[in-house]
């Protein structure tokens, strides 16, 4: 692909009835993303952020994944599984690429993160006790480590100015899942229970130029006082860990007149190193009817709650440990339609959200509960199949978002898009050869000024086309292929200052043997 963009992977699967075994492995890697030829820098070649309309700034990336995967059938009941997965790599974070004296406009930050490694371990289980009732366990070791650095300038070899810093973070995700489902045949009743609990620790080691006289709004780079001795730097030092414990009950139950009743409830329990503890409920009530064959309609209330991770309550710079539950009440109804060549979804859906987590766009950009949100929307999408040559499918959301909470400077909330409207096709021109594009519209969103203002701005809404044309080989044995993401150029932002990439080529060979 563009600028010298690489990707490959392998595969290799085997089965025989009781051993079914899974490999993978992979690399993808770029020197950095292009720019669209119409990006015009308002700011000049002098500055240290200027961005040409050549490479991103700061934006290679390399990542190598590793995967293993392992069934097996121990018994008739029994059946029991190995999942294995490695990562690693690094990748830059693009700088702001506008003038930090523009009020909607955040300091230049130059960051990178080096050195990633992950693994992910899962041993599970299913064990069949009846014809109607079943057990499943799973144990799970998810490890991150990561080195996050801040640097001075575009130059990215020196750490002495404020905000800069150099931060190793050890992750750590350890627990365990059982549910137990079974079938009442007299009622038609399924039951579900389960019980999920997990720690998560968070480690973070490193140095941090934390002195005054530069860096407000946010930025890191050029201030007026820095680091000069290492006495002038603060230490990084965290060690903290959370339990989290859901336990959850569901039954579904089938009616009169092809209707289904899901009714759900659930208890979670959260455990904070060095804060208070808290509890909160969800539940979930579901009522759907099958109009015919072809159609069915639902309607669904719920209480939904997520509790906040270990990185947002005890990140280093921009962790807080006060953070709780985030909460929504959620309603929907929609209506599924079915015919022979087209399907149809529609969805209306309102969301009163609570203590919703959110990094701050101020000063340290610590997260925080934001108090009360409102969203509410549409959600179309469908799918046609005209000829059996060709294949159409479209997706329309329509979202308004508001900031109801009693300290908000404005009802308004940023980034959340107007409406996104995507449409995707693919047409076979013969048995060899296949075409296809994509058409995705975002529309407009706003952003606000720095310092709290309630002075606001709207992104232009954008469109982007991409195109692909494939050629599958004799005996189905692999298809190769060329493509273009972002055709016709566009230059776009999905945050103020933060343009993303231009137009991208890539072409591709898949080979299989069975």
């Amino acid at each position: 692909g563009s600028d010298h963009f690489w990707h490959s992977n392998a595969y290799a699967g085997y089965g025989d009835g009781e051993n079914d075994l899974f490999m993978a492995a992979g690399i993808r890697s770029r020197d950095g993303f292009p720019m669209s030829d119409d990006f015009d820098s308002p700011i000049g070649p002098d500055s240290e952020n200027y961005q040409d309309t050549d490479e991103r700034n700061n934006s290679d990336y390399r990542r190598e994944n590793y995967l293993l995967s392992y069934n097996r059938q121990v018994t008739e009941k029994l059946n029991m599984g190995l999942f294995l997965s490695h990562q690693q790599g690094d990748y830059g974070k693009p700088p702001i690429a506008f003038d930090s004296s523009d009020p909607f406009s955040r300091n230049a930050r130059y960051e990178r993160t080096e050195d990633q490694r992950g693994t992910t371990l899962q041993l599970g289980g299913d064990y069949a006790l009846n014809d109607n009732w079943g057990a499943k366990l799973w144990l799970y070791h998810n490890q991150l480590d990561e080195t996050l650095l801040g640097f001075d300038d575009a130059s990215y070899d020196s750490i002495s100015e404020n905000n800069s810093f150099r931060q190793k973070d050890e992750t750590r995700i350890r627990g365990a899942y059982a549910q137990l489902d079974g079938l009442i045949e007299a009622t038609g009743t399924e039951l579900a229970l389960s019980i999920d609990t997990r720690n998560e620790d968070y480690q973070a080691s490193g140095i941090l130029c934390e002195s005054s006289g530069g860096g407000g709004g946010g930025g890191g780079g050029g201030g007026a006082s820095g680091c000069d001795s290492p006495a002038d730097f603060t230490s990084l030092d965290v060690d903290k860990d959370i339990d989290i414990t859901s336990y959850a009950f569901e039954v579904t139950q089938p009616l009169a007149y092809q209707m289904t009743l899901v009714a759900g409830l659930a208890h979670h329990k959260l455990d904070k190193d060095g804060g208070s503890d808290e509890s909160e409920q969800s539940a979930r009530l579901l009522l759907s009817k099958a109009l015919n064959n072809s159609t069915s309609v639902y309607g669904s209330v719920s209480r939904k709650v997520d509790a906040p991770t270990i990185r947002q309550l005890y990140e280093a710079q921009s962790g807080n440990e006060s953070l709780g539950f985030q909460r929504a009440n959620h309603i929907e109804a929609g209506i599924n339609k079915h015919w022979q060549q087209a399907d149809l979804n529609i969805a209306l859906w309102h969301s009163k959200v609570y203590d919703f987590i959110e990094r701050s766009e101020e000063g340290d950009r610590q997260f925080e509960n934001r108090q009360e949100l409102e969203l509410k929307g549409i959600d179309i999408s469908g799918e046609v199949r005209p000829t059996e040559k060709l294949t159409v499918r479209a997706g329309l959301g329509l979202l308004r978002a508001r900031d109801d909470s009693s300290d908000a400077a404005s009802s308004t909330l940023q980034y959340r898009p107007s409406h996104k409207l995507t449409l995707d096709a693919d047409y076979r021109l013969n048995s060899h050869w296949t075409v296809s594009g994509t058409v995705i519209r975002i529309g407009e969103q706003a952003y606000f000024a720095r310092g709290g203002s309630s002075d606001h701005r709207d992104l232009d809404s954008y469109e982007l086309v991409s195109a692909k044309l494939s050629y599958r080989l004799a005996g189905d044995s692999g298809q190769v292929y060329v493509g273009v993401d972002n055709l016709f150029d566009e230059d776009y932002q999905t945050s103020y200052g933060f343009p993303q990439a231009g137009r991208f080529l890539y072409t591709g060979i898949n080979l299989n043997w069975h």
